[in-house]
């Protein structure tokens, strides 16, 4: 097993080391292999090489199906103008989506990686907060297919293609039958799962701490009657449950204006997915139980110092 830590091509991230051997001995002295990359919009950068990647996680548009499917009373309700619609995706039509992972497959084929992630999901800013959804899991799950057999053509070198769960409509990972279906479609050879822990967490907001949480997740993989296709694990947690049934209960104002509304939901997606360190005395057990080829210890941190205090109380736990 490689265990690594997330990064992006940010202007957060990237600014945190000051040339790559800083950031080799920075995950090394965590005891890390190396990393799982995002790209962000630092497109020339000299801090992440080609031996530090280990997987690339894909682009990935919260909102998209409209868009493939055409739909566009759909694209007007969530974007409210052509125009915004085409600064969010550099176009109006599905091309646009094609070319956007084009381009980032240029991006992930260039550093070589072991795997892909592409998250499986799809959902509206407005439906983040009413949680009343335009797409069944099966609609997701069904354009993720067409999408992603369009775009698997130009990944090179054959590496894993890992499919990530999440809470919204798409890969749950909460029906066994649905999850083998979908890969079974796909037309991709060297495939698995993504198993995210913290997004699992978030399909059932009565948990009230991680005794639960983890008992829960035990509960979901024994439904399965192998896990063998969960080839990488997203290690981190946020127990937000009493939040969301909150926000139901009393939702906060939702803006007209597309921007501002992005932004306000972007916190409000923090709240719900704060990826914290899983510290709990029987997370070993766990990650021994699914035997992933790759651990990612995916955390959110505001600075340097956090994200090191993080990944070392982490791997703490872990040993």
């Amino acid at each position: 097993m490689k265990t690594l830590m997330n990064i992006t091509t940010s202007h957060f991230d990237i600014p945190r080391y000051r040339d790559n051997q800083d950031l080799k001995n920075f995950y090394r002295q965590c005891g890390l292999d190396g990393v799982e990359v995002l790209e962000g919009a630092v497109k020339s950068q000299r801090i992440i090489f080609e031996e530090d990647v280990i997987g690339v996680h894909l682009t990935f548009f919260p909102c998209w199906v409209r868009l493939w499917r055409g739909d566009e009373r759909a694209i007007l309700d969530e974007y409210g103008t052509w125009e915004v619609c085409r600064k969010v995706y550099g176009g109006d039509r599905k091309e646009a989506l094609l070319q956007a992972y084009e381009e980032n497959l240029g991006f992930a084929n260039r550093l070589s990686p072991e795997y892909l992630v592409f998250h499986v999901s799809d959902v509206s800013t407005r439906e983040t907060v009413t949680r009343r959804y335009r797409y069944t899991d099966e609609e997701v799950l069904d354009a993720s297919i067409e999408l992603i057999n369009r775009i698997s053509p130009g990944i090179q070198g054959e590496p894993l293609l890992l499919f990530e769960n999440l809470w919204w409509p798409g890969l749950r990972f909460t029906q066994p039958e649905q999850t083998f279906q979908f890969l079974q479609e796909v037309d991709y050879k060297n495939k698995g799962i993504l198993l995210d822990i913290g997004h699992l967490l978030h399909t059932n907001t009565a948990l009230k701490n991680l005794d639960e949480g983890l008992a829960y997740i035990h509960g979901i993989l024994d439904r399965y009657d192998a896990i063998s296709c969960i080839k990488g694990v997203h290690l981190h947690q946020g127990l937000s449950g009493a939040y969301v049934e909150g926000i139901l209960r009393n939702p906060f104002p939702i803006a007209e204006d597309y921007f501002q509304r992005f932004g306000d939901i972007h916190q409000h997606i923090y709240r719900i997915d704060q990826h914290q360190p899983f510290l709990h005395p029987r997370i070993a057990d766990l990650v021994h139980r699914i035997n992933p080829l790759y651990l990612v210890l995916e955390q959110i941190s505001r600075t340097r110092e956090e994200h090191e205090e993080g990944l070392r109380q982490q791997m703490a736990y872990l040993r």
